[in-house]
């Protein structure tokens, strides 16, 4: 078990790293028993303690029309973020720092990832469902700087 665990881990570390960025957005598909606010609140800690509330402000760099990404930008909200909605004609993000997220999942299975682009940092996390719920499967990758 704890082989297939590694395996996996290493999988989804290879995966974050050679992620093809010009794609972003959720493409979980299968989301039976998956509680996404469990996930946004972890991402939000993570992100508290690199970009502090009510001193960052994020511009989104992609449409969020998911629910992982209107349940995201509405906690980032609540939590003291100053967020820019997404415009694709937006010139000049001067003060603003650039936010971008892949949620995705392994194929036939109750494994997730999620990878948060913010400014010139990417972190990473592998999710999974234990017992019916949302449990972190690995620690928090943090990788800097990334080419936009």
């Amino acid at each position: 078990m704890m082989r297939l665990a590694l395996i996996i881990l290493a999988v989804i570390a290879i995966g974050a790293c050679s992620t093809n960025n010009t794609q972003y957005g959720s493409f979980v598909t299968n989301t039976v028993g998956l509680n996404e606010q469990i996930i946004v609140d972890d991402v939000i800690e993570q992100l508290k303690d690199h970009y502090p509330p009510a001193k960052t402000h994020l511009a989104l760099k992609q449409l969020t029309p998911d629910t992982f990404g209107i349940t995201f930008t509405n906690s980032l909200r609540q939590e003291g973020y100053a967020v820019a909605e997404y415009d694709e004609n937006q010139r000049s993000l001067a003060g603003l720092v650039p936010l971008r997220y892949i949620f995705d999942e392994l194929k036939d299975s109750s494994h997730y990832r999620l990878t948060l682009y913010v400014g010139a940092n990417a972190f990473s996390r592998p999710y999974t469902i234990e017992q019916g719920a949302v449990v972190p499967s690995g620690l928090w990758v943090r990788k800097e700087p990334y080419n936009e």
